[in-house]
C-alpha cells in the first residue's frame, strides 16, 4: 500500500508540474518582432504554451485595464525587392477571446515616403473569431514598393491569440486567370470630373 501511495504521488507531482510548464506564458514581445508604442503600457503580449498546436506557438495580444482607443500590435517590415511583380499571401491562423475585439491582420507595402500612414497597397483582414480560425490575404508587390510590413494588431479591450504564420509568393497567374480575375471597376474609363458628387437619390 505504502508502495501504490509513492507511486500515486509521484503521478500527481508528474501530473502538477506538466500543468505548470504547460501554462507558463513567456512574457514579451517574440524575436524579430516590433511593438507598437501602446504595447507595455495599455497592452501585454507574449508566448502562450498552452495554445500551441503541432509544435506552432502561439503569441498572444491582451488589453490591459483603462484601454479605449488604444492599439496594440506585432509587426515585422522586410525588404520588399525579391517580390516585385508577385502576388505574395499571408496567411494566420487566429483565435479572439470574444467577437467584439476590433482586431486586424495586414499586410502594406510602401516606397519609404515619410509619413504614417503612407503605404502604395495594403491588404487586410478582421480576426475576429471565438474559435481557431485560418485566414488569408493576397497582394501584388508594386515596383515601386521598397518596404513590405505584416502585422496584426487589436484596438481596444479583448485579446487575440496568433499562430502558424506563413508568408509565400505564389505562382504567377496567366493571361487567361488574369482576366477571369479582372474587377468590374476595370473595365470602366473615368468620367468628366465635377466639384462634388450629385442626385445620389436619382430625383432628377
Amino acid at each position: 500500500m505504502k508502495h501504490a501511495k509513492i507511486i500515486l504521488t509521484a503521478v500527481a507531482i508528474s501530473a502538477a508540474m506538466n500543468v505548470s510548464f504547460a501554462g507558463a506564458i513567456k512574457p514579451g514581445a517574440p524575436k524579430g518582432w516590433a511593438t507598437s508604442e501602446a504595447i507595455g503600457t495599455y497592452f501585454s503580449t507574449g508566448i502562450d504554451p498552452s495554445e500551441q498546436n503541432e509544435g506552432h506557438h502561439a503569441v498572444f495580444i491582451e488589453s490591459n485595464p483603462g484601454v479605449k482607443d488604444q492599439v496594440g500590435a506585432l509587426t515585422q517590415t522586410i525588404d520588399a525587392t525579391p517580390w516585385h511583380g508577385q502576388l505574395v499571401e499571408l496567411t494566420v491562423t487566429s483565435k479572439a477571446l470574444d467577437d467584439t475585439s476590433a482586431a486586424e491582420m495586414w499586410m502594406r507595402g510602401s516606397d519609404g515616403a515619410a509619413g504614417l500612414g503612407h503605404f502604395n497597397s495594403v491588404a487586410t483582414s478582421k480576426l475576429n473569431s471565438k474559435g481557431w480560425k485560418e485566414t488569408k490575404i493576397g497582394m501584388v508587390i508594386d515596383e515601386k514598393v521598397s518596404q513590405l510590413q505584416i502585422g496584426f494588431g487589436l484596438r481596444g479591450t479583448g485579446k487575440i491569440w496568433i499562430r502558424e504564420i506563413k508568408f509565400q509568393a505564389l505562382p504567377a497567374s496567366t493571361k487567361q486567370e488574369l482576366e477571369k480575375k479582372r474587377r468590374i471597376d476595370q473595365e470602366i474609363p473615368l468620367g468628366p470630373v465635377t466639384t462634388t458628387l450629385t442626385n445620389l437619390q436619382f430625383i432628377e
